[in-house]
């Protein structure tokens, strides 16, 4: 009779693996999702703060503080939770449109969420936040 963490065929044991992979993608506490958060971060400061320095109004950085995670079918999306009252701030900024008030930026689309994404693809940040997490529990990556 196999034990418990035994698998008895291949389907059940990609079926266990994609289960495991899939938990720990979707952790809001784990380390994927903190890299996708960090990329997206650095990613504001640099390609929306560092930019210019606002003169019309206050920047609260809450831009940059503010993430929200759902969980999808086999994975996750992050994305900011930002309004400033019922404008989203990220798609103001993202797509340049929406500003109420004429500025340098104004038009001018800042995709600082699809140059995270580049920037999570080029580095392997992702690949080994999850190589990290399947170690932690007893996987031997080869």
């Amino acid at each position: 009779m196999p034990k418990s963490n035994e698998c008895t065929s291949l389907n059940e044991l990609f079926a266990n693996l994609n289960k495991t992979i899939t938990g720990i993608i979707q952790d809001e506490n784990g380390s994927v999702v903190k890299a996708g958060i960090d990329a997206l971060k650095t990613s504001v400061q640099e390609n929306v703060y560092d930019v210019y320095d606002p003169y019309l109004y206050e920047r609260t950085g809450e831009l940059k503080e503010e993430w929200k995670v759902e969980k999808e079918d086999g994975g996750i999306a992050i994305m900011s939770n930002r309004y400033d009252g019922n404008t989203y701030v990220a798609q103001v900024v993202e797509t340049g449109v929406g500003y109420r008030y004429s500025f340098l930026f104004d038009g001018t689309p800042r995709p600082f969420t699809q140059l995270a994404a580049e920037e999570l693809q080029g580095t392997g940040k992702l690949t080994l936040a999850l190589s990290n997490e399947l170690k932690k529990r007893g996987f031997r990556l080869v």
